[in-house]
């Protein structure tokens, strides 16, 4: 059995709807406050200089040096798991008759 002597408040809803949207302005806006930001001569400035040049590492300019990156990574990993099944068959067409007169 319940009893309601106390009801707790519902919770109230946070609904902003901006009036006016400039994703333009607000990436200008980014990029000045960037900038300014790494003119100065402090380490929060080099700290951003860094975190900068490492986004702009990956960006879509370097997509070839990535997919380059990715083909030959694959290809290493294609020829490794190549050699371990050479290996393992090697393995088994020269012990495996051993080990099975050993196990009879």
């Amino acid at each position: 059995m319940k009893f309601g002597f106390f009801k707790a408040p519902k919770p109230q809803r946070f609904d902003y709807k901006p009036r006016y949207y400039d994703p333009r302005k607000e990436q200008l806006e980014e990029r000045v406050k960037r900038i300014q930001a790494m003119k100065e001569d402090n380490p929060e400035a080099a700290k951003a200089r860094i975190q900068a040049g490492l986004r702009r590492g990956w960006s879509s300019d370097n997509a070839s040096i990535r997919k380059k990156a990715m083909f030959r990574s694959n290809m290493i990993l294609l020829f490794v798991v190549g050699a371990l099944i050479v290996l393992t068959y090697g393995f088994l067409t020269i012990y495996l008759p051993q080990i099975v007169k050993m196990v009879e």
